[in-house]
């Protein structure tokens, strides 16, 4: 490989059609920042390739989806294309599933500096500098049905450093055979290092997170290749940071307890919290009264308002939802002989095969709406599975259990 350092931004999964959401209501004073947050963070990343003075910028996959993004995604992205243009760096862009090449407006150029990949298979081009070539670039646009084939990608070069770029599921033991440096992967939106030894694989993540699922930090990866060995650092981009706390509570916790849980948790993030905004999702697995009484009742309302009004001066740290689960697999009902422990043993035992199917279409109605309604109940991913598991069981558990102020008696067999 050429002695030659090289330096480039691998980024991807923009999807600037997409606004941040996941959540059931989003405060009034931040639906402008859920529109916003996907340009700011993309903008954040061409700041950062200006500011490192890259080599190049890789965009591998799901930038934006042309037709529902609109003209102000297509101005915003050739916006900052001729921006990097300016400051001649070169930009590679692999499409993904939502971004397919030949979707793109045939009456927008794309600036000079900017190549895109084709989608019939792997294309082989050179980066030189001082009319030497010190990187390889073969990259492929994904094509709906064809899964990521490694060997299909294959370079003559001998002198000069050797990069590919690809979109969607990889095996590593496939990418280590491969005579690559590096493996520029798109299609996650969680940063992931497939493999970094001498050489390496790495998914870039989004820049921003687009759901309370995508907690903790996002960004692009700054990649040097310098003496045959790779280095990625995982640089800052994020304008809104998720993050998922939490909180087990015995079966006679009182609110007060909670409360003083969740402030001494909030002064940890605090401190951990830069220029992000922060968005956090109290998860409380409560068997008890107080758990009953926060899925039940206004209290998860009303102990939201209550933490956001003791919130001090300081990094902007909002407390968005609140949720209360019941544990299944912790509770001594699950032994007993009524309709609750058969139920809770039941949710137990999808819980402990993920892999088994969920036909919920089995239980509608006979009607001339049942084929309709039937797709509309259909659990397409695993996190749907087991979101629909834990609502499950605890709308169960609070039918089904002993009374208590309220609730109904547990019924016996």
């Amino acid at each position: 490989m050429s002695g030659q350092a090289i330096r480039f931004i691998h980024t991807s999964d923009f999807h600037l059609e997409r606004p941040v959401g996941g959540i059931a209501e989003v405060p009034s004073h931040l639906r402008e920042a859920f529109v916003e947050a996907p340009y700011l963070a993309a903008e954040r990343v061409f700041d950062s390739a200006i500011k490192e003075k890259v080599d190049f910028v890789i965009l591998a996959g799901d930038i934006l989806d042309v037709e529902l993004a609109g003209p102000r995604a297509v101005d915003f992205l050739v916006t900052q294309f001729n921006r990097l243009k300016e400051n001649k760096i070169r930009i590679y862009w692999a499409g993904g599933k939502v971004d397919d090449p030949e979707l793109w407006p045939a009456e927008i150029r794309l600036p000079k500096n900017v190549h895109v990949f084709h989608t019939s298979s792997p294309q082989e081009i050179d980066f030189k500098r001082n009319g030497r070539t010190v990187v390889t670039l073969v990259g492929q646009s994904h094509l709906d049905g064809r899964p990521t084939r490694p060997s299909d990608f294959r370079t003559v070069t001998s002198d000069a450093a050797k990069i590919a770029i690809s979109y969607g599921p990889v095996h590593a033991d496939e990418l280590r055979t491969s005579r690559f440096d590096y493996w520029a992967l798109g299609g996650r939106h969680d940063h992931k290092v497939v493999y970094e030894e001498v050489s390496a694989a790495c998914y870039s993540g989004n820049p921003q997170g687009l759901s309370l699922l995508e907690t903790g930090l996002h960004g692009g990866l700054l990649v040097s290749v310098e003496h045959g060995r790779v280095r990625s650092r995982q640089l800052d981009h994020d304008v809104l940071r998720w993050h998922n706390e939490r909180i087990e509570l015995h079966a006679d916790a009182t609110r007060s307890e909670l409360e003083k849980i969740i402030q001494e948790r909030l002064a940890k993030i605090v401190r951990t919290t830069t220029d992000q905004k922060t968005l956090v999702r109290w998860t409380v697995i409560s068997n008890g009264q107080l758990g009953y009484d926060l899925r039940n009742t206004d209290l998860a309302r009303t102990m939201l308002s209550s933490i956001q009004a003791k919130q001090e001066s300081g990094p902007t740290v909002e407390s968005i939802q609140l949720d209360s689960e019941f544990n299944a697999a912790d509770s001594e009902l699950s032994h007993e002989d009524t309709i609750l422990g058969d139920f809770l043993r039941t949710i137990q035992e999808l819980e402990d095969h993920p892999d088994r199917d969920l036909d919920l279409a089995k239980y509608l109605p006979s009607s001339t709406m049942k084929s309709q309604l039937a797709s509309a109940v259909n659990v397409l991913s695993k996190s749907d599975r087991k979101r629909i598991l834990k609502q499950a069981v605890a709308l169960g558990y609070d039918l089904l259990r002993g009374a208590q102020d309220g609730a109904p008696e547990t019924v016996r067999k």
